[in-house]
């Protein structure tokens, strides 16, 4: 898995700029039944080739926003119906 460029990043900070509130991954892991440590390496290494915007503040931790997370949650069910519809085998 290949990792976001610079600017894929800069685009992933204009939509969390966009969004508005952003929220410690601690209480979007609570509300997404997850756990923060995913969250935070949805972030940084991705799942499924799809990343969670976040970011890192020095003194509030990995931050995101419920909108974002709603953008994950919505790409990673049309890659699972991709696949689904898809029933080649993976090389």
């Amino acid at each position: 898995m290949s990792k976001r460029t610079r600017t894929e990043i800069a685009q992933a900070v204009a939509r969390l700029q966009h969004d508005g509130e952003l929220v410690p991954v601690e209480e979007l892991a609570r509300e997404a039944g997850v756990s923060a440590g995913a969250l935070t390496r949805w972030i940084v290494s991705g799942k499924a080739g799809c990343y969670l915007d976040g970011l890192h503040h020095p003194r509030q931790g990995w931050l995101s926003s419920r909108a974002a997370l709603r953008r994950l949650q919505s790409k990673l069910r049309q890659r699972e119906a991709a696949m689904r519809d898809d029933p080649r085998p993976a090389a």
